[in-house]
């Protein structure tokens, strides 16, 4: 007998504030307490470096998390340089050696590892122990599971809680109880953080050049050179690259094209992961298919993200993760 192909009608989205509504401790400020229990160097790093805001005295540190990803754009790597230089070569020491020409740039390479792979590590440590509350059906969302499911997190909460085929999910970050490396990063191009090298001005005398040339040559320290390259690197090595991403994952958005309704759960569409959200809006055929997006707290910030990847006001509905329980509890259909 033939297979007759069914073809899901709706796309759920699914972020964090899912995991964070069923009870999961995921959020960014519980890794950062994690982080500063299991490894200080990684969270002294980010807090001092990073620039992320705090709220209330500063005395308390009291930072705030939730822009953690976004922030790994925000390293101040002229602050670490200079607070780490100290190993740049001092050669007037009796103990002076060649090995000091490198001392910075080693020293760099072992923070751009921590604030990368040790990071990332630390991060899939932290969501494998985080643990899943017992859940009666009514405490349950009303979903539908005969449909597609892109998931933004790194647990199987949907498969778990809702029995759901991971047929049907695709992990776009990749999910933590797996052997894959965990996507996470930043969303702004590595290329504004490259080194432009000083060109020699046009129109110089030949004396000018030569002027010139001795000038910067003078005026260059290797060792200082090095550890700013090496440093530098950490931004490509933190960079979110979601073209390649969605290239790899073609397929999944190339089945996108007869979904008739989109619903977000827990995602707020920010910034760094809007390219995603335009590549869902390009592959369905029909435009003008309705939105349903959950919210807390304010809707202006999510309401202003899914103007600003193409949506109209007439296809934007909000609703709350509650009502949507509540509906599974009454048995109504609100989508």
């Amino acid at each position: 007998k033939n297979k007759i192909k069914i073809y899901m009608k709706t796309l759920y989205i699914i972020g964090n504030g899912f995991d964070l509504f069923h009870g999961l401790n995921t959020s960014y400020k519980s890794f950062g307490f994690y982080l500063k229990e299991k490894h200080s160097e990684i969270y002294d790093y980010l807090t001092d470096y990073y620039g992320l805001p705090y709220l209330g005295d500063p005395e308390t540190k009291y930072y705030e998390w939730n822009y953690f990803e976004s922030a790994l754009a925000d390293l101040n790597y002229e602050s670490v340089l200079e607070d780490n230089s100290d190993f740049l070569p001092n050669v007037a020491s009796d103990d002076f050696s060649d090995k000091d020409w490198h001392a910075l740039e080693q020293v760099m390479e072992g923070i751009v590892n921590d604030l990368t792979i040790n990071l990332f590590n630390e991060f899939k440590n932290f969501i494998q122990n985080v643990e899943f509350p017992n859940k009666d059906n009514n405490e349950l969302l009303n979903i539908d599971k005969n449909s597609k499911f892109l998931s933004f997190n790194y647990t199987d909460t949907l498969e778990k809680y809702y029995g759901i085929s991971s047929n049907n999910i695709l992990y776009i970050h990749n999910k933590a109880l797996s052997n894959d490396i965990l996507i996470l990063g930043h969303g702004t191009n590595p290329e504004n953080f490259v080194k432009v090298e000083e060109k020699m001005p046009d129109n110089l005398t030949f004396e000018e050049q030569h002027e010139w040339n001795e000038r910067m040559s003078d005026s260059y320290d290797f060792s200082y050179e090095r550890g700013l390259d090496t440093i530098l690197s950490y931004f490509s090595k933190s960079f979110k690259y979601t073209e390649d991403i969605i290239n790899r994952n073609n397929m999944f958005f190339n089945d996108l094209k007869s979904i008739k309704k989109v619903v977000v759960l827990g995602q707020s569409v920010s910034n760094v992961d809007q390219p995603y959200f335009k590549k869902i809006i390009n592959s369905i055929e029909d435009k003008n298919i309705k939105w349903t997006c959950s919210y807390f707290g304010e809707k202006e910030p999510i309401y202003e993200n899914l103007k600003s990847i193409g949506l109209n006001d007439e296809q934007i509905n909000f609703i709350t993760l509650n009502e949507i329980r509540q509906e599974n509890k009454n048995q109504l259909k609100l989508f």
